[in-house]
Parts: structure tokens; C-alpha cells; sequence
């Protein structure tokens, strides 16, 4: 999925005010965890600093699949229910975030081998 379709799609589904920016930064910060806690353990192109995205970006693909895509929604509608002082939305968003995020590495982690560091001889 495109930035720009998922960020159409979370102001589909779910009114807000918050601008084209403030879901990018979100979205972000969501990559950003991502890439920390998941795929630099397996891909070794990784090591590069992720500096965000900015409205540049628009039709960047994502890099998680499909399947798992609604762990970026989930994470912006946290972001979106925190903001508005929603504290209970908030909760029950993240759930489904940390929910989805498992599901991500546990199937992630399943199908790509770590990155493999020197063996060491005795």
C-alpha cells in the first residue's frame, strides 16, 4: 500500500483534523519502530538511518504487506484519540496496534532469516 492511500483511508474511516503532516510524522515514528525492532535483525540494508517520510513520500509503498497494513491505522488512530484526550479510544487502539505489530514479527520472523554474524571456533 501507497502513503497516500492509507493516509486517504484513515480520513475515510476515521474524521479528524489533523493535517496531511501530523499523519505523516505519526506514520513516521510507526516505520521508525519497524525498521528498529524487526527488520534490522534480518536485512543488513537497514543499518542506514530512517529519517521519516515528508509529503515527498506520498507514493512510497509501505514496508509492511498488505496483511498487516491496519498496524499503521491502528498506531495514527492511537495517535489521533491521544491528541484528542481520548484516553479509552486510545487504549483500545493501541491494543489493536500491539495486536497487529505481534502478528507482523512473529510472521516476520518466521519467514526471513536473521542477519547472520561471524561464527566463532574453538
Amino acid at each position: 500500500m501507497k502513503i497516500i492511500d492509507l493516509l486517504t483511508e484513515i480520513d475515510e474511516q476515521k474524521p479528524n483534523t489533523y493535517t496531511q503532516a501530523d499523519k505523516l510524522r505519526w506514520l513516521s515514528v510507526c516505520e521508525g519502530k519497524i525498521i528498529d525492532s524487526v527488520l534490522r535483525k534480518h536485512i543488513p540494508v537497514y543499518s542506514e538511518e530512517f529519517n521519516g517520510y515528508t509529503a515527498a513520500d506520498l507514493s512510497t509503498e509501505l514496508l509492511v504487506p498488505d496483511t498487516y497494513v491496519d498496524l499503521y491505522k491502528y498506531y495514527i488512530y492511537a495517535m489521533i484519540d491521544a491528541t484528542n484526550g481520548e484516553t479509552k479510544r486510545y487504549e483500545g487502539s493501541m491494543q489493536l496496534y500491539n495486536m497487529m505489530l505481534k502478528d507482523y514479527t512473529d510472521w516476520y520472523n518466521r519467514t526471513h532469516m536473521p542477519v547472520q554474524v561471524g561464527r566463532m571456533r574453538w
